[in-house]
């Protein structure tokens, strides 16, 4: 949310997709629609707020950014959307609509490898959030070598699992 705020430089028009379905997808939309409606940034408007079918969300997610090309143009600064995979048909319906970067920029969240190397080429999708799976799945790897491995249990000081983090 802060980066493409930051990216606006106190003015613009911002359109979110949404996807209401989870709890995720709420989390990585809802903060930025609650910033710009209670005016964070005065000088940055949210002009439009749409959520694609979760059964045709490629599909919905150009059209979406199609509909946003044609009735606003390069009028349109910034599209959040809630994951990659709405990002980039939304980013190549801008590339089809005639839109650069300069024009409007994109963000997702994800940072799959087709979503860096659309970012590296230029378009539209200027920026992604990537969580740290690696880290997840080294520190998963950890907790089981003690427990299985070690023998050493959850509870134990020595424990890398931390107070108030064990499930039973």
């Amino acid at each position: 949310a802060y980066y493409g705020l930051a990216q606006l430089d106190g003015k613009g028009n911002v359109a979110l997709i949404g996807w209401e379905l989870t709890d995720w997808g709420v989390q990585r939309t809802y903060p930025i629609q609650i910033l710009l409606e209670k005016g964070f940034k005065p000088g940055i408007n949210l002009i439009e707020y749409q959520t694609p079918d979760q059964e045709k969300y490629i599909e919905d997610a150009f059209n979406i950014g199609s509909a946003w090309a044609q009735k606003y143009g390069d009028e349109l600064d910034w599209i959040h959307c809630p994951f990659d995979g709405i990002a980039m048909p939304v980013v190549r319906a801008l590339e089809q609509a005639g839109l650069t970067r300069d024009d409007v920029f994109v963000t997702g969240i994800d940072a799959g490898i087709e979503a860096c190397q659309m970012i590296m080429e230029g378009t539209p999708f200027k920026a992604t959030y990537g969580q740290f799976f690696e880290a997840y799945a080294h520190y998963i790897c950890e907790v089981i070598d003690q427990v299985q491995i070690k023998g050493i249990a959850i509870d134990d000081p020595q424990s890398i699992v931390p107070a108030g983090r064990v499930i039973r």
